[in-house]
């Protein structure tokens, strides 16, 4: 009787500790929890600024540019970013703080647009025009 009730009492708290191990790995506290935000220009704009890209009003017509408006993205990918294939990012933000590490290593101040075109960032000649035609609208309708 007493091997029995030694057994239970040995079940019962392996299950209670393994119970408590389950609920701790499942159940986390809200600040454990990541919630990205929506992917819009505004929350991609945001984004920007809250890390410090350079020239972010550049920068967010080159992300309408590469991702149509939002409406075509590969791999989370906003800005085309490759390395023989394109980049594969987990969420649009790990996007974005790659171009800021891109930024820091690379651009070191000057027109954004020149920099653009002499690296050369974009395969399309009239790249820098394309932006520009962008700015307006991105300026008016998004951000005033």
């Amino acid at each position: 009787m007493t091997k029995i009730l030694l057994l239970t009492t040995l079940l019962i708290l392996s299950v209670t500790t393994n119970s408590s191990i389950i609920e701790k790995e499942i159940i986390r506290e809200p600040e454990e929890i990541s919630i990205e935000p929506e992917l819009t220009l505004r929350n991609v704009y945001d984004k920007m600024i809250e890390i410090g890209i350079k020239h972010p009003d550049i920068v967010i017509n080159q992300v309408r540019h590469e991702t149509g408006n939002l409406d075509r993205i590969l791999n989370n990918n906003l800005l085309g970013f490759r390395h023989n294939k394109y980049i594969h990012y987990d969420s649009w933000v790990d996007s974005i703080i790659y171009l800021k590490k891109w930024q820091d290593k690379f651009y070191h101040g000057g027109d954004y647009y020149n920099f653009l075109t002499k690296l050369p960032y974009a395969e399309d000649p009239e790249y820098v025009v394309i932006l520009k035609g962008y700015q307006k609208f991105i300026n008016t309708e998004y951000y005033n």
